[in-house]
Formats: structure tokens, sequence, C-alpha cells
């Protein structure tokens, strides 16, 4: 199944919306939300140009370029509208297998900081140990 779909599908089920809704051209706002984050995620996360968007969801690039601006714009404000938005992108990128480099740093971090901590403390109990005989 190809990635977009499957945005798409993960989108409207977590906006408990039919997909024969969300390709309608309703203006209805619950709709053309999870229209934004749709395009959102597809320029964020499959690093889709504007074109290629607007070509799969068969609308003029501006329109993806307009409903990305008003998607950041509302993400700032509104939020109902991050909780759903971040649940959708979590979930797409569990099934995209998508790993955040920032994420993945960040943990390797941590374990480093992890393991030289043990070390210190192995050290330390050590040098009691030594000290006692």
């Amino acid at each position: 199944m190809d990635r977009v779909k499957q945005i798409v599908q993960t989108s409207c089920f977590v906006s408990n919306l039919d997909i024969n809704e969300f390709n309608t051209r309703s203006r209805e706002r619950h709709i053309l939300d999870v229209r934004r984050m749709v395009y959102s995620i597809c320029k964020d996360i499959l690093n889709m140009p504007w074109t290629h968007i607007a070509k799969y969801f068969k609308v003029n690039h501006a329109t993806i370029i307009h409903h990305y601006n008003i998607h950041s714009s509302i993400l700032r404000y509104d939020k109902n509208y991050e909780d759903i938005y971040m649940t959708i992108l979590e979930l797409v990128k569990a099934d995209l297998g998508y790993v955040d480099a920032k994420n993945l740093l960040e943990e390797i971090r941590k374990f480093k900081s992890d393991k030289i901590r043990e070390k210190i403390e192995l050290r330390n109990q050590l040098r009691v140990y030594y000290e006692n005989e």
C-alpha cells in the first residue's frame, strides 16, 4: 500500500472520518482539518514537494501551501487540533517505520550517560572495597 494512502487511512481512523468524506470537496471544518493534517504530514515526514502532494490529491499546489500555512497557525492555538494531529503523527510514524534522528540521538546520549554513571558507581564501590581491606 502506498504511504500517502496509509496516512489518509490512519488520519481518517483517528478522526472518525470516512475515507469517502475525506475525498469530497466538502469545506466542513472537521474534514478540512484532517486534510490539512494529511498534507502537512506528507510534506514534513515524506518530504514530498508541493506539486506531488497536489497531484496526488488532485488540487492546485497553492491549495496545499495554503493549507500547510493554516495548519501551522492552528497548531499553535488550538489544543484539541494539536492533540489529534500528534496522535495521527505518532501512528503514521509507527506505521511507516519512521525514526526521528533527533530522538535517536537523544536516546543514544541517555544510554551513554547511564553507562558512564554505572562505571563511576562501580569504580566508587571498588575504591571503598579496597580501602576497607
